[in-house]
């Protein structure tokens, strides 16, 4: 593919809100979708960040995804809500989970949400982090695809379910962790498309045999990280995703319109007050950054630190640079849809 391209990061997500919005997809929720990929992008996830758009409109020209869904909320308590999601855009619903679970937190001291019949919510860390921002405790996990094999197992039944915490520092960037049972699922087709290899560990071939070669990977399994840690996690985060909202946890669990995801938001009031939490979050970071550095080691960074300052430091400049590998495929939708992308 060819080289990389310059882009104004307004008009990056200009031309990610038009693309959703020529897809059906109302514009406030457009424009919704479109922060997300944008931020995820510039704090440097691109596997998860605007290069889905490209991935996403044929599930929603093909009806997999509903691009008008009418989200709805169910089983609501003070402190809890269901949300049924109408097999739309998981980020649509998620954000509706979100800002409920908010406001719960708010009047309540916590908020706790399930969602299903939902679709892929981009990346976790979006929401954890949008909470942390407000002074709330986060934890996000969602239902994916089944493309890992269980420890000693060999068939596709568990998802590489995400799970991300977001935690406010005071004045300094949230601690955000998004990680995940096994190597993302998205990074693989990225080796595959740049026909790179993987690093050891990370896939089986279809025979079980351990593989490098991402399209191997692709039409085997994912290996769960740690062995029994991995592979807990993900069961873990099928309960609460899909056993526990009535989701489906079958075969077919993970596919658009059969995801499910799980939210939790706490306000730290209910064990401290507020400047005291954030006093003490501040030392216990700042002792970490301060503590003793390996050789050749600069500085130690904090979960959410490093990509806290890659957004910042985007937003200042204003512009983001796409390899030809996510620009190429976003310029075939864009002259699928009819629609500008304006790269310099």
């Amino acid at each position: 593919m060819s080289d990389e391209r310059t882009i104004a990061i307004e008009d990056l997500e200009a031309f990610c809100a038009a693309a959703f919005a020529a897809l059906g997809v109302t514009r406030s929720n457009a424009e919704l979708l479109a922060g997300i990929l944008v931020e995820a992008e510039l704090r440097g996830h691109a596997s998860h960040g605007v290069r889905l758009v490209a991935y996403y409109a044929p599930r929603v020209k093909a009806g997999t995804i509903n691009a008008k869904p009418k989200v709805r909320m169910l089983r609501e308590s003070p402190v809890s809500v269901l949300v049924e999601a109408d097999y739309g855009f998981g980020g649509i619903a998620a954000t509706r989970a979100l800002e409920s679970c908010l406001i719960k937190a708010g009047t309540s001291g916590i908020g706790v949400a399930g969602v299903y019949n939902s679709s892929h919510l981009f990346i976790p860390a979006h929401y954890v982090l949008r909470a942390a921002r407000q002074g709330y405790i986060a934890i996000c996990s969602s239902v994916a695809q089944a493309i890992m094999s269980p420890t000693g197992g060999l068939g596709r039944v568990l998802g590489n379910n995400p799970w991300a915490y977001g935690i406010p520092v005071g004045d300094m960037d949230p601690l955000v962790l998004d990680i995940a049972p096994s190597a993302s699922f998205a990074k693989v087709r990225m080796h595959a498309a740049e026909g790179s290899p993987l690093p050891d560990g990370w896939a089986l071939d279809r025979d079980g045999n351990p593989t490098t070669d991402p399209q191997a990977a692709l039409d085997g399994t994912l290996v769960p990280l740690g062995d029994h840690k991995g592979y807990g996690l993900a069961m873990v985060s099928d309960v609460l995703g899909s056993v526990l909202t009535g989701g489906d946890f079958g075969p077919d669990r993970g596919h658009e319109g059969k995801v499910g995801h799980f939210l939790l938001v706490m306000d730290p009031s209910l064990f401290m007050a507020h400047p005291d939490f954030a006093q003490r979050m501040t030392e216990y970071v700042s002792r970490i950054k301060a503590s003793p550095r390996r050789p050749g080691a600069d500085e130690i960074f904090y979960p959410g630190e490093r990509a806290g300052r890659l957004e910042r430091e985007a937003r200042a400049r204003g512009t983001h640079t796409l390899p030809g590998i996510v620009w190429e495929p976003m310029q075939q939708v864009a002259a699928e849809l009819g629609i500008c992308l304006p790269l310099q």
